[in-house]
């Protein structure tokens, strides 16, 4: 399955599909997830794979201060997802679902990431960092 669709009917009619819905609800039996943490810097991922345009990147973290990632879904510093309806559209993971997660392990380094980490604490998305010294200490 794509990891972002332009329309909600197209993900919908996506889930519908046995094998996509199938993986999907595998997720309500993980015992440990290692998830990346994104942060919405030059570097970012989302705009590397062209999921949204840097102007609607941009757009969104000017009026909505986002400033991280994880499984495409982007929060802010609160860890609020409400802001940023392309949310909707990705196929995959939902941020609520981590939650019920007993471990979830987020990775990210560099000090820059330090929002984007916070954000995710905040929002309950994980219960245990791995990151580098650097990252640490500014946390």
């Amino acid at each position: 399955a794509p990891a972002r669709v332009d329309r909600l009917q197209t993900k919908e009619e996506l889930l519908k599909d046995n094998s996509i819905r199938n993986v999907l609800e595998m997720v309500s039996y993980m015992r440990v997830a290692i998830i990346s943490i994104g942060s919405m810097d030059e570097g970012y991922t989302i705009s590397k794979e062209q999921y949204f345009s840097d102007e609607k990147i941009k757009s969104d973290l000017a009026s909505h201060n986002m400033c991280g990632e994880i499984c495409l879904r982007c929060y802010d510093i609160h860890g609020d997802t409400s802001h940023f309806q392309y949310n909707e559209n990705v196929v995959g993971v939902e941020l609520e679902q981590l939650r019920n997660i007993p471990i979830v392990i987020g990775i990210a380094s560099e000090a820059h990431r330090r929002d984007a980490i916070l954000g995710a604490i905040a929002g309950g998305y994980i219960n245990t960092l791995v990151t580098d010294i650097n990252c640490a200490r500014t946390l």
